[in-house]
């Protein structure tokens, strides 16, 4: 067994992964995040230019 190897990381494996699993939720939360608001403002975009062309037409 080679001590260096093994003594090259001061945290234990399953606390790099759970900090890895963490940073990877809040990304993927924060793309939710972003994703749901280009949504909503794409869908009110769409509702203001078809009543708008509703008026036009009238």
């Amino acid at each position: 067994m080679n001590i260096c190897c093994d003594s090259r990381s001061s945290r234990p494996a399953w606390l790099f992964s759970l900090s890895l699993r963490d940073r990877l939720q809040v990304c993927l939360r924060r793309l939710r995040v972003r994703a749901a608001t280009v949504g909503f403002g794409l869908d009110r975009l769409t509702t203001i230019f078809l009543n708008n062309q509703r008026q036009v037409a009238s």
